[in-house]
């Protein structure tokens, strides 16, 4: 009798633990054969005193949904240039954050590669377009990065791509990575940091986790719903004032700075105050100081009304091929 009942036991324990992994199977291929969720870009990271953070160089790895990742010897997404471009080159260095790194689409479908291709095929001169973005980056990452390390790579023009949360004090900085380059906001958490990056290649882990982040900002939104005003106004002044400083340092290096605007998708869909107040006053900036300024806003907009999608699914900030294609092809006119 005795036997029977472990059997019976053992074979319900068997039947939980099938069920739960073919529940688990079902979910995961769910989430990814529909992408309900973003990707995830399992690059290593270190840390910096100035700039905050960077990507280690010469990784060679893949996302989530298995689009290629790599950096090159100066730790960015992009092919490897000398330190000093060739005669009769004309150099470009964009920095900007997640969206200028191409979060979501391979490396040749991201906007500095299209719009290098399309400037080399039109002309006697020879261009070079760098991607220098970073995920993450705000306008002050942005400015240290160039000031210590972008300035190296000698472009002839310096590109920043502006977003309406790029808008902050202070650069961004990862509060914990470890020796591997293994970075996390949450280092005090129960799991094991290396079990978290394992999981991170899950598309149902991310999808849940993604979830309970939604509900944390819903409740964090409503908890600071009346955030004054001042605030914001000093944000965006400090960031005015770090880009008249990078100018400076462009300028100190014989290059020109040029500044674009880009929308996320509820912007072209939806008037948003605080995003248009932001876009008008850096236009308005960026005209008082004569500062070269394409805002990408109206091409996105119009291109959304006759039924592009522009954005990656499940994402409402970052562009997705198409989105791309139109980024390369608007900012041609800013050469």
């Amino acid at each position: 009798m005795t036997a029977f009942k472990d059997n019976r036991f053992i074979k319900g324990v068997f039947i939980v633990l099938l069920g739960s992994a073919l529940a688990i199977i079902t979910g995961e291929v769910c989430v990814r054969l529909f992408h309900l969720t973003r990707d995830t870009t399992p690059f290593l990271f270190y840390s910096d005193p100035d700039f905050g953070y960077g990507y280690q160089p010469d990784q060679d790895t893949r996302s989530m949904y298995g689009i290629g990742l790599r950096t090159n010897r100066h730790g960015l997404r992009d092919k490897n240039y000398k330190d000093h471009p060739e005669e009769n080159t004309h150099r470009i260095l964009i920095l900007g954050d997640s969206v200028t790194m191409g979060y979501g689409v391979a490396e040749d479908r991201t906007y500095p590669d299209l719009l290098e291709s399309s400037l080399n095929g039109s002309g006697s001169q020879d261009f070079e377009v760098i991607n220098g973005g970073i995920e993450g980056y705000n306008i002050m990452n942005e400015y240290h990065f160039y000031k210590k390390a972008g300035r190296r790579l000698h472009p002839d023009e310096v590109w920043l791509l502006f977003l309406s949360n790029d808008v902050k004090k202070n650069p961004r900085r990862l509060k914990f990575v470890s020796p591997e380059g293994i970075a996390t906001d949450n280092p005090g958490s129960r799991i094991p940091l290396r079990f978290r990056w394992v999981l991170r290649r899950s598309a149902l882990y991310v999808f849940c986790v993604d979830r309970l982040l939604t509900l944390k900002q819903i409740y964090s939104k409503r908890k600071n719903s009346g955030k004054s005003p001042e605030k914001e106004n000093s944000n965006l002044d400090a960031s005015f004032n770090t880009l008249r400083e990078l100018r400076g340092e462009v300028e100190k290096d014989g290059a020109v700075l040029k500044i674009a605007y880009f929308p996320r998708e509820e912007e072209c869909k939806n008037s948003i105050p605080r995003a248009e107040n932001i876009r008008e006053k850096l236009k308005e900036f960026c005209r008082i100081e004569g500062i070269p300024f394409m805002d990408l806003a109206g091409p996105f907009k119009e291109s959304m009304k006759e039924g592009r999608n522009l954005y990656l699914p499940q994402d409402k900030v970052h562009p997705n091929r198409v989105g791309h294609s139109l980024i390369a092809k608007e900012l041609r006119g800013f050469v």
